[in-house]
């Protein structure tokens, strides 16, 4: 296999680096101990699983942007990335969730033709939206309360993954114009080569799009994965510093890895990130504060490099 292919099916198991390494001194200390050692285990591996959790509570809230500031001049908008996932038995909860969070611009995974009605009710809130719900395939809207300029969702192909894009435009806030593109990347656990293309077209979108960008979305990979350092070595772009677990949130809200994730382009800047809401999905959100200059320039996409890259 070439070496960029065995890298991907390697990042199957990538996201648990941190649970093999923590795994590794359970194990070396219980060795030592001997006489101790199934104590250790015992009390070791569970730990670790505990520690992940408590390192996603500590970032976690259920309503990251206040109402206060909502539409005051600022040099920062908010944006949420929420999986709401397919099965979802209670779509209400999903709607509270959002309208709690009280972000700009909502990046939404897996929502299909279900909860094509939980998007109409939220044009209240967000009046502005590109999505295609409603086509199981596609599933991704972006929700804004502010213009969008131009924008489009659809899926043309297998190697292409499921995106929406906006070219929003902030002036309300003070700032200028910019794209926000929401996408669903496919599991390395179903196909290894197809996630590669995708975080490959991730990569060949960024560069082809002017001005300043964010891609939000759940990627299926963490920050420690092959495909994750060679989207953001090869497009520019780079994500929050901070590690934020998102999955698994169900049956007990306890994520272990960072599956999703916000990026954005050179010249924007991360303020506060965390994540939440916890809406009953098997992720939970995660959200941002990006700081943009003020003023920023009307740019271009072009349209055909976000649904016919090969």
């Amino acid at each position: 296999l070439p070496p960029d292919r065995v890298a991907t099916t390697a990042d199957i198991v990538t996201p648990l680096t941190l649970h093999a390494i923590a795994t590794g001194c359970v194990a070396l200390l219980a060795f030592i101990s001997r006489r101790w050692a199934w104590s250790v285990l015992a009390l070791g591996l569970p730990a670790i699983l505990v520690g992940h959790a408590l390192g996603s509570a500590t970032q976690s809230t259920d309503t990251p942007f206040s109402r206060a500031t909502l539409v005051s001049a600022r040099d920062h908008i908010r944006v949420l990335s929420l999986n709401s996932w397919h099965a979802h038995p209670d779509i209400d909860q999903v709607e509270r969730g959002i309208e709690r969070a009280n972000a700009d611009v909502v990046v939404l995974l897996e929502v299909g033709p279900d909860k094509k009605p939980m998007l109409d009710r939220l044009s209240a809130l967000y009046p502005h939206r590109r999505s295609c719900a409603d086509r199981w395939e596609c599933s991704v809207a972006i929700l804004s309360r502010f213009p969008i300029r131009s924008g489009d969702a659809r899926r043309t192909q297998l190697e292409l993954p499921p995106l929406a894009w906006a070219e929003i435009d902030a002036s309300a806030l003070g700032l200028g114009t910019l794209t926000v593109v929401g996408a669903h990347v496919h599991r390395p656990s179903r196909s290894p080569r197809i996630h590669r293309l995708h975080m490959r077209a991730l990569s060949a979108l960024a560069l082809s799009t002017q001005g300043p960008l964010i891609i939000a979305g759940d990627f299926n990979t963490g920050t420690l994965s092959a495909s994750w350092r060679e989207l953001v070595t090869v497009s520019g772009l780079r994500g929050s510093a901070q590690w934020a677990p998102t999955w698994p949130a169900i049956p007990l809200s306890a994520p272990q890895v960072d599956l999703d994730h916000i990026l954005i382009s050179p010249g924007m800047v991360f303020g506060r990130t965390g994540t939440g809401p916890h809406v009953g999905s098997d992720h939970i959100g995660i959200w941002a504060e990006v700081r943009l200059p003020a003023l920023l320039p009307i740019k271009k996409i072009d349209h055909a490099s976000v649904f016919q890259l090969h």
